[in-house]
């Protein structure tokens, strides 16, 4: 049996969780989410790349956010590039905190999303965790009957149009 895929496209998780768009990229029904795990890209910010999982959805929270305060505009550039050269889905400010404009135009070089929540970190993550975990949850999908016989119930499988229902 071929192992289907299964993904979320960002455009539902925008309507699901109430995200604002500060950057839309590309069309966001097109861009796909296919991992249930998120990523605080805390030493990607500073540019530690090792195991960084480019599939999972970049959320920037306070501590993130306030580290970035700190740092020159040039370096937040280069730092939200390199990211989204990786072609991360979306990168996910928390809060409703203000969106620097090196993070959208380090995003802009390879159409990366920016999005913002009001949600904590902590609130948005574990939400975003636990919907990604049910709509990409593997399926398995059965041709089958059910029948009662004697008064107990009873599923006959067989591939589709063989008779089961007969």
């Amino acid at each position: 049996m071929e192992k289907e895929n299964f993904f979320v496209t960002l455009k539902q998780l925008v309507d699901e969780f109430n995200l604002e768009v500060i950057y839309e990229g590309e069309d966001l029904s097109q861009r796909k989410v296919v991992s249930t795990e998120l990523n605080r890209p805390g030493l990607p910010i500073v540019g530690f790349f090792d195991y960084f999982q480019p599939e999972r959805l970049q959320v920037l929270g306070r501590v993130e956010y306030t580290y970035l305060k700190n740092m020159e505009s040039e370096k937040i550039y280069n730092a939200f590039y390199e990211i989204a050269k990786r072609d991360v889905p979306a990168i996910i400010i928390t809060r409703g905190q203000e969106v620097f404009p090196e993070i959208v135009e380090g995003a802009k070089t390879n159409k990366v999303p920016v999005l913002r929540t009001n949600d904590s970190s902590s609130k948005f993550m574990a939400s975003v965790i636990s919907y990604l975990s049910v709509e990409l949850a593997p399926r398995i999908t059965r041709h089958g009957g059910l029948v009662e016989v004697y008064g107990e119930g009873l599923l006959i499988l067989g591939e589709s149009g063989v008779g089961k229902s007969e």
